[in-house]
This record gives structure tokens, sequence and C-alpha cells, in this order.
């Protein structure tokens, strides 16, 4: 269904008060008595509401949460394998610097989340967020 956009909230805005204090403060800053204004609202595209937004917008936080959840599993677990099996003090006595065995942890991290980030937005853009720029949707 569409409701209107800004027509309710105008009228709000004209009766609430806000203006009179508006008017004050600029008298004040200006000191020039000003002139009384018209005030037309802008106009605004009424706003649809989503039925799926509605019900499952509440769970879309805790999903994207989950499904992160599984990558950093597995750098866990892959970690703690590196740690039994002693891999890292092989590398470090064949010669591998300490830093380039930790940039290696960052950068196989980093191609996970990118992966998981780049499926994450793409089923976003497909069901909730599909009039927002999909380059948007992946930097969020």
């Amino acid at each position: 269904s569409t409701k209107p956009g800004f027509v309710r909230k105008f009228r709000i805005y004209l009766g609430g008060g806000f203006l009179s204090i508006q008017n004050l403060i600029n008298q004040n800053i200006t000191g020039v008595d000003s002139l009384p204004s018209t005030l037309i609202p802008m106009p605004v595209q009424g706003y649809r509401i989503s039925d799926f937004m509605t019900g499952g917008g509440f769970y879309a936080p805790l999903m994207l949460t989950l499904s992160f959840l599984f990558p950093m599993s597995q750098v866990v677990s892959q970690i703690v394998r590196e740690k039994e099996s002693r891999v890292r003090e092989a590398m470090l006595i064949m010669g591998l610097s300490s830093s380039a065995f930790k940039l290696s942890w960052v950068v196989t991290t980093m191609l996970q989340m990118v992966v998981t980030g780049f499926i994450l937005s793409i089923v976003m853009q497909a069901t909730m967020l599909h009039e927002m720029e999909y380059s948007i949707v992946f930097l969020l």
C-alpha cells in the first residue's frame, strides 16, 4: 500500500509551535522583524509499505551477523589446526619471516570476508534493498 509522504507531517510542523521559536531566533540573530512567510510543502512522492520489510526487516541484522559467524569459525578452526601441527614453527625454521606469516593470515581472512560480503550484498540487493545501488550495499 502507498501512504502520503509529507502531508501529515507538514500539518504537525505547522501546528507544533516550532515555527514560532524559529521566527524568534531569526529575529534575535538578524535584528530584523521577519515578514510573515508563506509555507507550502514540497511535493514528495508517497512511500510504499513493504509487508516483507515490516515482518522480516527486524531479523535482517541478526541474519547478517549470523552469516559472518561461519567464516570466522573456519578461521578460528584453521588457527587451532595450525597450532596443533606446529606449522608456524616449521615455517619460521625454514626462513619465513614472522611478518609474512601474519600477512598471509590477514590476506586469507580478508579474502574470506570479502567473498562473504559479496554474496550477502547480492542477497540483500535481491531481497530487501533492491532500490539501492549495489556498491553502497557492498560497502555497508
